[in-house]
């Protein structure tokens, strides 16, 4: 898999977006998986669907994680495993508060 530069992921997205864009967002986009395979499903798939941060309540970060969450679904995971892989921070607070998997 070959990660994407800068400049190829800015001439991708939205122009609203262009000038905000990092080496650190492309080094998000790179690594937003350890499972190789996986990493280069969302990495397209964040490319793929980019015109919905057309939307003014969208923020890239808020993009990326519905990426990963619709991404993991597509693969055919669970609702609540695409969740707590899209979203573990959320995921380890729930469980904190004593919230088992029956209860999402």
């Amino acid at each position: 898999m070959s990660n994407i530069d800068l400049e190829t992921l800015r001439a991708t997205i939205p122009n609203k977006f262009r000038a905000t864009v990092t080496q650190d967002t492309v080094d998000l986009i790179n690594n937003l998986s350890d499972d190789p395979d996986y990493a280069e499903i969302l990495r397209d798939n964040f490319i793929s669907y980019s015109q919905v941060l057309q939307e003014p309540q969208m923020s890239v970060k808020n993009y990326i994680d519905a990426i990963k969450y619709c991404s993991y679904k597509m693969m055919g995971m669970s609702n609540v495993d695409s969740w707590i892989k899209a979203f573990p921070d959320r995921y380890a607070k729930l469980v904190a508060k004593g919230v088992d998997r029956a209860g999402m």
